[in-house]
């Protein structure tokens, strides 16, 4: 019987626990979740309303988002684009970039907004959008951002500027450099497979 009644006591504790573990993941989630919505919406239509006052008073105050609020922008448009609701991630960086000074933000920003631009295959766009991103911050320009430009010029059906784009995003790359091989590697066979080599 005491046997018993410890078994059970010691039931109650492992479900307590599973249910306070719950019970707190529950609360990290909808405070994430209220997070997101308080800067993807209350702030920004609060931004709206008293943005004539904030240019008057403070024009040469720089805005800036922070680095948590431009991930979770590009986490969000990541999730939007998966759901096709590409237009409200279109909204959504679009009004990030005009409410940001800072050139890193709009690099990140604007290559995130090409991503929109190319899974709606609006390649002019999306060119346009990853030119920008070089424009706002060109010592951020990197492989990456060269293979993407190469991407959407393929997709275009542009070849000869898809190469060219390739062969500058193997320029930024280290070739000696064993972290980068398989990029390396990569460029170089997109590069031999765009020339039909």
């Amino acid at each position: 019987m005491v046997a018993n009644i410890i078994k059970l006591n010691k039931a109650k504790k492992k479900v307590s626990k599973k249910a306070l573990i719950i019970i707190g993941l529950l609360i990290i989630v909808l405070i994430g979740g209220a997070l997101a919505y308080y800067f993807l919406v209350i702030n920004k239509s609060g931004s709206n309303n008293s943005s004539q006052s904030n240019n008057q008073s403070n024009t040469s105050q720089s805005k800036t988002l922070t680095s948590d609020q431009v991930a979770t922008l590009v986490d969000n448009t990541s999730q939007l684009i998966d759901n096709g609701d590409t237009e409200t991630a279109e909204i959504n960086l679009k009004d990030a970039v005009s409410g940001t000074s800072d050139n890193q933000q709009k690099f990140t920003l604007y290559n995130s907004l090409s991503d929109v631009y190319l899974s709606n295959k609006q390649y002019d766009e999306a060119l346009s959008a990853v030119q920008s991103a070089i424009d706002s911050s060109p010592d951020s320009a990197d492989s990456t951002t060269y293979s993407q430009m190469a991407e959407i010029y393929e997709a275009k059906g542009d070849i000869a500027n898809a190469i060219k784009a390739y062969e500058q995003a193997l320029a930024e790359l280290d070739q000696n450099d064993d972290l980068q091989a398989n990029r390396v590697i990569f460029y170089q066979e997109e590069i031999t497979r765009l020339k039909g080599n």
